[in-house]
């Protein structure tokens, strides 16, 4: 197996467990993490916007699912990569 492909398939499975391990964390850990990234978020925006008007709970939704897809495409180019 050449270098390239054992780092392509070691970056998939470092993914893999990167993955596995923040889908192992307890729901309010989880939302935790969410709600700060969406606080950050919802301050650089009034920042730019002073006058913007967000609800942080329907702003977090997005963010999360928006999440779970980003993380899941990650997987799927390093796979597609690993394949090539």
């Amino acid at each position: 197996m050449s270098l390239y492909k054992y780092l392509s398939w070691t970056a998939v499975i470092l993914w893999m467990t990167l993955i596995f391990n923040l889908s192992s964390q307890i729901v309010e850990q989880s939302n935790q993490l969410s709600t700060g990234i969406t606080e950050i978020i919802v301050k650089t925006v009034k920042r730019i916007v002073p006058q913007a008007d967000l609800d942080i709970y329907k702003l977090n939704h997005i963010v999360r699912k928006s999440t779970h897809f980003f993380v899941y495409l990650v997987l799927g180019l390093l796979v597609i990569n690993a394949l090539r």
